[in-house]
């Protein structure tokens, strides 16, 4: 039982009026942010941005680093990542201004990358015959913090999503409570609270 049910019945067991409105806020919305799209062209050393509401092309293409072959875009949107096969190297793309704003050395022929749900590292897959390994990057400090071992000869990574938050609790009240609120709620009297020392 909802707790505004919960107070309309006691509303009818005291015989008070009372008007109750519920107003829920779900946070509006005025316009939709721009989403992109960014393609990595190999053969011309640059990446492509696309507005997929209007599926037309934005800009110039972006320089980045050899042989681009993957990118994948961080949760707020702000940054773009690219695995550079080529140059063993992962540029890092401002959306904002559509700039590649830095280039960070990897493992050996880096094919693929993936951003965490937290937007706080990006994973690069490097497919060198010698270096069979994922490149781990602090996106705050645009560094390599980790390399972890993989099997032979991998070419794609892909992260789990964030899990879905747990549904709030509804709050209960008593029924001293639910008189109080409903004796506030119908604009009558005064609560007097007594009270009693002993020595």
């Amino acid at each position: 039982m909802s707790l505004i049910t919960q107070v309309r019945r006691l509303h009818r067991r005291i015989r008070l009026p009372l008007a109750l409105g519920l107003a829920i806020g779900m946070g509006a919305v005025t316009s939709a942010a721009a989403q992109h799209a960014y393609v990595a062209h190999s053969g011309s050393d640059s990446v492509s941005v696309i507005d997929t509401s209007t599926r037309a092309v934005v800009g110039t293409p972006i320089s980045v680093g050899s042989s681009p072959q993957a990118t994948a875009v961080s949760p707020n949107g702000a940054f773009a990542y690219v695995a550079n096969n080529g140059s063993h190297t992962v540029s890092v793309i401002d959306t904002a201004t559509r700039t590649a704003v830095d280039i960070i050395n990897v493992g050996s022929l880096p094919v693929s990358v993936a951003v965490s749900p937290n937007g706080a590292f990006a994973y690069i897959v490097n497919s060198s015959v010698s270096s069979y390994k994922v490149s781990v990057i602090n996106t705050a400090t645009r560094a390599v913090v980790d390399t972890i071992n993989v099997g032979s000869r991998p070419s794609h990574i892909a992260i789990t999503p964030a899990p879905a938050p747990s549904p709030a609790a509804v709050p209960t009240l008593s029924e001293r409570a639910m008189i109080l609120l409903a004796l506030m709620l119908a604009g009558s009297a005064m609560i007097v609270i007594q009270t009693r020392c002993t020595a």
